[in-house]
């Protein structure tokens, strides 16, 4: 399932970060587009109701325990959002590198989850989404942890890369802000900044 995240607080800074913004204008930017997504993508989950010491009702809570999974580097910020908004939310990170040339012989050179991650529910963050095939790496190996559901949040996302997703794990929920073309995505320069605003 896609799910195409609309907002208008969201076209606005979309169309900031897809006008090679400065450095500056990139951070506000990308943070604001973070927790928007953040809080689109969280909105129906689901809560059971609370109770006080006297058996006085005292509001709601998040009914399932998440674990948020960073696609290293990219997918920081993105990350971050979720684990400020979800409460006692766990962190993790998944790095990849790839051939000189090409996406392929791709190879996990990063690997940190939390111990009890097949106990949570998983939401993995990536910026981009190219080919896909990071993300479906990454995929795999949550799916040897034996994680009981996963949702996949890009902001951007060419639509060759969500269909690639799509045809090894259909059951996987996908939200992604933009569907561009491979063209349109690499027009943005969106990985050297991006680099730069986390000092990588």
């Amino acid at each position: 399932m896609i799910y195409i995240l609309e907002h208008s607080f969201l076209e606005h800074y979309l169309t900031i970060i897809r006008k090679q913004p400065t450095y500056s204008h990139f951070k506000y930017s990308w943070s604001k587009i973070s927790n928007i997504v953040a809080t689109l993508v969280t909105k129906d989950f689901n809560l059971v109701d609370t109770f006080d010491e006297s058996g006085e009702f005292a509001g709601y809570k998040f009914q399932d325990n998440y674990t948020i999974i960073s696609i290293f580097p990219n997918g920081i910020q993105l990350a971050k959002a979720f684990t400020e908004n979800i409460p006692n939310s766990k962190s993790g990170y998944l790095g990849y590198s790839f051939g000189i040339e090409t996406n392929d012989n791709i190879e996990e050179t990063l690997c940190l989850l939390p111990e009890d991650i097949s106990t949570t529910k998983v939401i993995l963050c990536d910026a981009i989404v190219k080919t896909g095939n990071t993300v479906k790496n990454a995929l795999s190996r949550l799916q040897i942890e034996n994680v009981p559901e996963i949702s996949v949040v890009s902001v951007f996302s060419t639509t060759d890369g969500v269909e690639n997703i799509r045809a090894e794990f259909p059951q996987v929920p996908i939200y992604v802000c933009a569907l561009e073309t491979m063209e349109e995505i690499e027009k943005i320069s969106f990985v050297d900044i991006y680099l730069r605003y986390y000092n990588l």
